[in-house]
């Protein structure tokens, strides 16, 4: 469990540095409103669904549910009993699992950013943006 969380904090770190670098890098000014309101877009989204997502958990899961239970909820909802206990945890623990959860739409960009041309990047670029700051304020 350690070593998969000290590599998707790691992995994370890498993608993000990346895609921000191409992003700055590829930065079309003709279009910064909409790169503003689609990064603002992203920030709210990435609030509302960790939102969402710890109402769903805390209502409709429990420890027993099977494979999620034991991995992602016994943890998730120990803040409940005592909830100091997450800041007795180092980054990594604390973190891990979140930032896996954006690995994948991370990936997406970096793959978008690395094999696209100039035109292509710039079409996708408010959509580049969005996942960007969704999963840094998601993870």
């Amino acid at each position: 469990k350690r070593f998969q969380e000290i590599t998707c904090v790691i992995l994370w770190t890498v993608l993000m540095t990346h895609n921000l670098f191409y992003l700055v890098k590829f930065f079309p000014k003709d279009l910064y409103l909409k790169v503003i309101s689609m990064a603002l877009y992203g920030i709210l989204l990435a609030d509302f669904f960790s939102g969402f997502v710890h109402w769903f958990c805390d209502t409709w899961l429990s420890f027993d549910t099977p494979i999620l239970g034991p991995a992602l909820i016994r943890p998730f909802r120990e803040h409940h009993i005592d909830p100091t206990l997450m800041t007795r945890h180092d980054f990594v623990e604390t973190n891990g699992d979140n930032l896996a959860t954006t690995l994948i739409p991370m990936g997406v960009v970096a793959y978008k950013l690395q094999s696209c041309n100039y035109e292509e990047i710039y079409s996708y670029y408010p959509t580049l943006i969005f996942l960007y700051w969704f999963c840094f304020f998601a993870g």
